[in-house]
């Protein structure tokens, strides 16, 4: 039989401040400033827009792609049945 380890109380609560201690420090290392002034945040949020139009551009050329290729099959799978009723 297995070795099963049941959570306690005590490693619940150990493990809500070791996440808690990682985010706190996640959190700290965005927001320290660099020798400019300027911290990670400050980057993604001056670089955001560039991150949309990117993404925009992206969802519309897939969205074009994929719309080509549903007609294209469309287009045959009517072919298919045309030449089924002659």
């Amino acid at each position: 039989m297995p070795f099963v380890v049941k959570k306690t109380s005590t490693m619940r609560l150990l493990t809500f401040i070791i996440v808690g201690a990682a985010v706190g420090y996640g959190i700290n290392y965005i927001i320290q400033k660099d020798d400019h002034g300027r911290s990670i945040l400050d980057d993604l949020a001056d670089k955001a827009p560039d991150f949309f139009d990117k993404a925009k551009q992206f969802t519309e050329e897939t969205v074009g792609q994929i719309s080509n290729l549903v007609r294209s099959r469309l287009v045959k799978a009517d072919r298919k049945a045309m030449h089924a009723f002659v």
